[in-house]
């Protein structure tokens, strides 16, 4: 059994509680948040005995208690709290993104010592529909990718952090279905001064790849207030493929309030990326889903943003995004 200690006790916290009750080999063994009343909340859920305030209590008081971390808080501590846990020989399963800058993720990647596992958690690569494309794609049944497109759509009410790891999270789908970056990256937004994605009333991003295939990726925040929608349609030179769960859900909408009927639970896919991170450590391979990963994701998500500053294209060279 993998014995975790879950670093961040907020609302981005309860699948990751509940999913961990569903694996045998798993278990959440200590928490962590300044809120204590929180830590209080998830160690009841979770039936945990060590509690602290941050990590680096767990760490000084308690560190024979896991062998892993999974690390739920705000975005900017991410990189800190990942280095800490590696300084500490503890595993770690972080939500995306990994890190503020893609340079400060590729030393995240780069610097981990042997043995010690990353793992990202995008749960958009372990939704069943997203899978079955992805496995037919590998399979061979598609034949090369040739068009990929992404549909989001946001309640303008959304945060932007939820909504920016929206934006992350379908570029590293498309880099997943392309396996590998693309050579130029283009993108437009309105209102048309925007480079943030998150701050886009609407955005579209186009990724070429080295073999002529193409990625579309459309954002909009535009949605009244409640859940919000998205699909994937991937045309390859054998056959065609579409995801049509909308993000695990059937989406309602004739006016006023959205309302989400989720086919699939949250913890469910949660479920999935946890079996995998305690598979990786018991087996003492790469996760599916590693730090390399999120290096590449941030690395497009940065010519995205100097796409849309410049208005150009950027073409990869050696590694870095550039005018084209």
């Amino acid at each position: 059994m993998v014995r975790m200690a879950l670093i961040g006790c907020g609302a981005n916290a309860a699948p990751y509680l509940a999913a961990a009750q569903q694996l045998p080999e798993t278990a959440i063994t200590a928490v962590a948040d300044a809120d204590p009343a929180q830590v209080e909340r998830a160690a009841r859920t979770a039936g945990a005995a060590t509690r602290a305030g941050t990590l680096d209590e767990l760490l000084d008081g308690a560190a024979e208690a896991f062998d892993a971390v999974i690390i739920t808080t705000p975005a900017a501590t991410h990189a800190a709290l990942v280095n800490r846990a590696a300084q500490a020989g503890k595993h770690a399963l972080v939500e995306s993104p990994l890190a503020p800058t893609a340079a400060e993720a590729q030393q995240i990647a780069a610097g981990r010592a042997a043995g010690v596992r990353l793992m990202l958690a995008h749960p958009a690569r372990f939704q069943a529909d997203h899978r079955a494309v992805k496995e037919s794609l590998d399979d061979g049944e598609l034949g090369r990718p040739g068009l990929l497109r992404i549909h989001q759509w946001f309640s303008a009410t959304d945060g932007s952090e939820r909504s920016a790891h929206a934006g992350l999270a379908a570029l590293d789908l498309a880099l997943w279905m392309f396996d590998g970056l693309p050579t130029h990256v283009y993108a437009v937004a309105r209102p048309t001064r925007t480079t943030d994605l998150a701050a886009a009333e609407y955005a579209q991003v186009h990724l070429g790849f080295a073999d002529g295939g193409m990625a579309l990726i459309d954002l909009a925040h535009t949605l009244p207030t409640g859940d919000g929608y998205d699909s994937l349609t991937l045309i390859g030179s054998l056959g065609a493929a579409y995801a049509d769960t909308h993000h695990n859900m059937q989406l309602l909408y004739g006016g006023g309030h959205a309302q989400a009927v989720r086919t699939e639970p949250d913890e469910s896919v949660i479920a999935l990326v946890l079996a995998e991170f305690a598979a990786a450590i018991a087996e003492e391979r790469e996760p599916a889903v590693g730090g390399a990963d999120g290096h590449a994701a941030l690395l497009v998500a940065a010519a995205v943003e100097s796409s849309l500053a410049a208005a150009t294209a950027m073409t990869l060279t050696e590694g870095c995004y550039e005018r084209a």
